[in-house]
């Protein structure tokens, strides 16, 4: 386990008076799903609170005994849709879903894991995880998420501690939920309270999330760089105030805040004409050019944009299937992006995975 370490919560419909933005946390999990239908109510505010306040988003959904598996995770991916590439995604295994055996957990990971490209996580009990044969999960890389009480009493604070018990299998062991009896300021009940094991950027980089360099690659010096998780990119003509709002008004100026002249900068939402560009930055006007990000136009022909691979990259069938082949470093023409805005085309019956590629317009 890395000896950086960031502090969570996780949250369901109990806590949905939260402001989740507004607690004293790294990052927040929100319940998103339950079953084949239900919606946590609060995923219509949570999920956005936690990425305007800067924290690491996750969301996750909580299965069912007895159902189908596929169905269950068509339901999650439909209703998380808009925050791929935005946040770490889990499974709850507990309860009554136990029963439905290993098998079903597996195929429901492997499932969102194809048809995303984001390594889901799972959650479950120290007891569960020891009585059950996981070894298959576990070597798949997917992430564990271990809850363990020692007791009920009131924790004031965070307070990372040391798992009484041992986890049995050979998990890459990613996050710990110590307490169910949590307290923080801002919230007048009980919380869950959890640690991960790994940086801010390790989140990220779980969630899918990649870094995006402006300055181009070889060969594409003026090129634009998109990824899966942005609107788009913004582009300052003159020196630009920087707001706290959308409204974009004198009460919402940021008093030495400014975007520079020639410099392209990410946006990771738009209200209007209006970009953000992460937490409460708000930038607009007749200096600002703004670049909508292709990848938000499901199936949208790209033909003539460029894809840049870093590294080899495994190539994949229009439906997600591998072709068992890759493609190496370079930069290659693309063609669409698929209609779930999960692969793009490099021609012919060859797909990739946007998240794990750069493309240049």
């Amino acid at each position: 386990m890395s000896s950086t370490r960031l502090n969570f919560i996780d949250i369901a419909s109990y806590q949905l008076g939260m402001n989740a933005g507004s607690i004293s946390a790294d990052a927040v999990i929100v319940k998103a799903t339950e079953g084949t239908s239900y919606v946590n109510p609060g995923f219509a505010k949570h999920p956005q609170q936690v990425l305007a306040a800067g924290k690491g988003l996750g969301l996750y959904h909580f299965a069912r005994q007895g159902t189908s598996w596929q169905a269950e995770a068509d339901h999650f991916l439909a209703v998380v849709k808009p925050y791929l590439g935005k946040a770490t995604l889990w499974l709850d295994w507990e309860a009554g879903a136990v029963k439905n055996g290993t098998a079903w957990a597996k195929n429901w990971l492997d499932y969102v894991y194809r048809k995303t490209g984001v390594r889901p996580g799972i959650y479950m009990g120290l007891a569960d995880e020891n009585a059950y044969g996981w070894s298959a999960v576990a070597a798949a890389g997917y992430p564990l998420w271990v809850a363990q009480y020692n007791n009920y009493n009131s924790v004031w604070g965070f307070a990372p501690r040391s798992i009484y018990g041992h986890v049995a299998h050979k998990w890459q062991w990613t996050a710990f939920q110590y307490t169910s009896s949590g307290r923080l300021s801002g919230w007048a009940a009980n919380l869950d309270l959890d640690v991960y094991y790994g940086s801010r950027t390790d989140w990220d980089k779980m969630a899918g999330a990649k870094s995006v360099t402006t300055k181009g690659v070889a060969g594409l010096p003026q090129a634009k760089l998109y990824e899966s998780r942005l609107a788009g990119l913004v582009y300052a003509r003159v020196k630009t105030q920087v707001y706290s709002t959308s409204k974009l008004d004198k009460a919402s100026i940021i008093k030495g805040k400014y975007l520079e002249a020639g410099v392209t900068y990410k946006a990771f939402a738009r209200d209007g004409s209006v970009w953000n560009l992460g937490g409460d930055q708000w930038v607009g006007g007749p200096n600002v050019i703004a670049f909508e990000n292709p990848l938000t136009l499901k199936g949208a022909n790209i033909r003539g944009a460029i894809v840049h691979t870093g590294a080899s990259v495994p190539v994949y069938a229009e439906d997600g299937s591998s072709l068992g082949q890759t493609l190496p470093a370079g930069n290659w023409t693309a063609y669409k992006v698929s209609e779930g805005g999960t692969q793009v085309s490099v021609g012919g019956p060859k797909w990739l995975k946007v998240y794990q590629v750069g493309i240049f317009m």
